[in-house]
C-alpha cells in the first residue's frame, strides 16, 4: 500500500512523484513488480525513473557549466593591482584597475 493516497501525489511535480516512489518501493523491501502493482503503477515507468534516477546520482546530479570559481583579492592588499582581461579572438585588455573598471563594458561594446 501507498504511503500517500494517489490524490495527493498528483499536486507534485512528475520527477517528485517518481523520487517519492522510487524511495518508498526502496524503502518497502518488495519487488518492483509488486510494489507496482500495489500501488497502480506502470511498471516500465518506475523502471525508467529508477535508472534515470541512478544515472543522475553517478554523474553528480549536474553537468558541469563550463564556469570556474575565482577568488578575488581585495584591491586593498595589492595596491596598484591592475586587472588583464584576454578575449577569445586573443584581443588582450589590460591596465584595468578600480578607476577604470567602469570603462571596460563600453570598451567591450565598440570592439
Amino acid at each position: 500500500m501507498a504511503s500517500k493516497p494517489r490524490q495527493q501525489l498528483q499536486s507534485l511535480t512528475r520527477e517528485q512523484f517518481w523520487q517519492h516512489h522510487i524511495k518508498s518501493w526502496q524503502d518497502s523491501g518488495t519487488s518492483k513488480m509488486r510494489y507496482c502493482r500495489d500501488n497502480e503503477l506502470v511498471y516500465h515507468q518506475l523502471i525508467y525513473w529508477n535508472e534515470k534516477f541512478r544515472q543522475l546520482d553517478e554523474s553528480g546530479k549536474d553537468t558541469q557549466s563550463g564556469f570556474v570559481n575565482v577568488s578575488l583579492a581585495s584591491a586593498q592588499s595589492q595596491p596598484g593591482a591592475m586587472l588583464s582581461i584576454e578575449l577569445p579572438n586573443g584581443i588582450c585588455i589590460s591596465g584595468v584597475n578600480n578607476e577604470t573598471i567602469g570603462l571596460v563594458p563600453q570598451l567591450l561594446r565598440n570592439l
